[in-house]
């Protein structure tokens, strides 16, 4: 069986279906896409809060259903974002309110 690789088209498309499954598409971003350098140190994945944008490692385009788990992780805190939650410094975002949304 082969696998496609996931594009930047892809992944696009991927956030635009669950923006719409699963935030009723009120996640509003200027950028998904993969990056080769502008993520933080150790990072598989991220959303940037000012630039509203999420960027996904480029060295995970050939795992598509890791792809999506990493981009609902992000959008979870971009949707949280919205609603106003930061979390604290110590947990990255990663706090109660985090759980249970990626739990939703």
């Amino acid at each position: 069986m082969r696998i496609r690789k996931m594009t930047d088209s892809r992944l696009r498309k991927e956030f635009e279906l669950l923006n719409d499954q699963f935030f009723d598409n009120k996640i509003l971003l200027n950028r998904v896409s993969f990056t080769r350098k502008l993520l933080p140190p150790g990072a598989m994945a991220a959303y940037f809060n000012l630039r509203k944008m999420i960027l996904l490692d480029y060295r995970f385009m050939g795992f598509p259903k890791i792809c999506t788990e990493l981009l609902l992780h992000e959008m979870a805190h971009a949707y949280l974002d919205i609603q106003g939650y930061v979390g604290y410094p110590q947990d990255a975002g990663h706090g109660i309110l985090f759980a249970v949304e990626i739990d939703r």
